[in-house]
């Protein structure tokens, strides 16, 4: 095919390429410290639990909340590819830059809140202002990820592997991961709940200030190494080219698309064992927080050998669709492995398999979302896959709050054993999977 063709395919020179790569890896980096289920999440479990003494129920209630700039992600992809922030050069570099500072900003803003609850005790509107400070910073770190995943997408349509970034991505993730949760355990188990709580948000605060100018220098090389950077591949002629709101009409008659979507939600819409395991992990095998923070880097541990494993051996493979029944037996293995949960060193290796198994299962979800998501859409198709995957999350965490407070009276086994059934009810959804040819443009794919 000539390279004049309309569908010619692009490589990025290698330049751009390692540039790409060096910017995922930072911006990664610092979502795994500064997300909020990340450095400030044993705190937060604990400040809830401790200084506001909120139950299962509620505390997973309050949690799930905090997921919800994570739903809405489908706005952001709107507005990402109206405003193409994703692929023009100036307005993705200053868009970052501030998404970022009002995230540090949120979190700073909050530990001056709870320093002066310190010394003057809990109010009625520190549960509110805290929920909302935390989503205000997930809403602008939500926002900076689809950018990221709309980048990543592109890089598809550019004769690059999405898994491969992906896979680049978890393992930035996972490693600084480790070390933020392991530290979340440990100030919750060398300070009060308040202090905790106050020192991790700090911290979290410290790499989005600093980030921006990472990111801002790796954006100039890539807009400098290639005139046509990532938006820029030759357009569709004119008579073919479909509108921004006519291919959106398209995607939602996708049915790849559509059942790529079911998949996503009955995948996540188990009961979270999350909150509750925490509090069952407290309160009936009285794990200490530092032991508790220390399993919480095993699993991380566990992601991290999973994002080599696909990285390096399993991304190929789960490029089949009938790879998808072994991602179906892999998490409701995972789900029941809890059941030998007694003391902690059969967490270790509980943990280790949990974070392998989420991450293997993670990435090759995305890879199946990002072969459905058409070139003209991609920030909007992965944002509205991601968010209904956040969504059913949501509401499997206030879900297994409510299971294991009020229905298993505090009990994991019988939530563990739900998690896992529905786990495995997935696999009736695999037959329907297949992907769409990721490089033709949505017009002449949807039929």
């Amino acid at each position: 095919m000539s390279t004049n063709s309309p569908q010619a395919t692009k490589i990025a020179p290698p330049k751009n390429r390692s540039a790409t790569s060096r910017l995922f890896i930072s911006a990664y980096i610092v979502q795994g410290i500064s997300q909020h289920f990340c450095l400030i999440a044993q705190p937060l479990n604990n400040f809830l639990k401790g200084a506001l003494r909120l139950d299962a129920a509620s505390v997973s209630l309050a949690v799930s909340l905090l997921m919800l700039p994570w739903v809405i992600k489908p706005i952001y992809g709107l507005v990402s590819d109206c405003g193409r922030f994703s692929r023009n050069g100036p307005a993705r570099r200053i868009f970052l830059t501030w998404v970022h500072l009002l995230a540090a900003s949120a979190y700073l803003a909050l530990a001056l809140i709870l320093m002066a609850v310190a010394s003057r005790g809990p109010s009625a509107l520190l549960l509110p202002l805290l929920v909302g400070l935390v989503s205000l910073a997930g809403l602008c770190i939500a926002f900076a990820t689809v950018v990221f995943v709309a980048m990543t997408v592109d890089r598809s349509h550019m004769n690059e592997s999405a898994r491969l970034y992906f896979g680049q991505q978890a393992v930035a993730y996972s490693c600084a991961n480790i070390v933020s949760v392991y530290l979340g355990g440990q100030l919750c188990s060398r300070l009060p709940a308040v202090a905790a709580l106050t020192v991790a948000l700090t911290l979290s605060a410290l790499p989005l200030l600093c980030l921006p100018f990472v990111l801002r220098h790796f954006l100039a090389i890539i807009d400098r190494s290639s005139a046509s950077d990532f938006e820029e591949s030759p357009p569709l002629p004119a008579h073919s080219q479909p509108s921004f709101f006519a291919s959106l009409k398209r995607l939602a008659s996708s049915k790849p698309y559509l059942v790529t979507l079911a998949f996503l939600i009955f995948w996540n819409l188990s009961p979270n064992l999350g909150v509750s395991l925490y509090f069952y992990e407290c309160d009936k095998l009285k794990f200490t927080q530092s032991w508790i923070g220390a399993l919480a880097a095993c699993t991380s541990a566990g992601s991290l050998l999973g994002s080599f494993a696909f990285r390096y051996r399993l991304a190929d493979y789960f490029q089949r669709r009938n790879s998808t029944y072994v991602l179906v037996v892999m998490g409701g293995s995972s789900a029941l492995s809890y059941l030998l949960l007694s003391t902690p060193l059969s967490g270790i290796a509980i943990e280790l398999c949990r974070g392998f198994v989420f991450m293997v299962s993670t990435l090759a979800i995305y890879g199946l979302a990002a072969d459905v998501s058409p070139k003209e859409l991609s920030a909007s198709a992965m944002a509205i896959q991601i968010a209904v995957l956040n969504l059913a999350m949501e509401g499997s965490i206030a879900l297994g709050g409510f299971l294991y407070e009020r229905i298993f009276h505090k009990e994991l086994m019988p939530l563990i054993a739900v998690s896992s059934l529905t786990t495995l009810l997935t696999a009736f959804l695999v037959p329907y999977l297949g992907a769409s040819p990721k490089n033709e443009p949505l017009a002449t794919v949807v039929k």
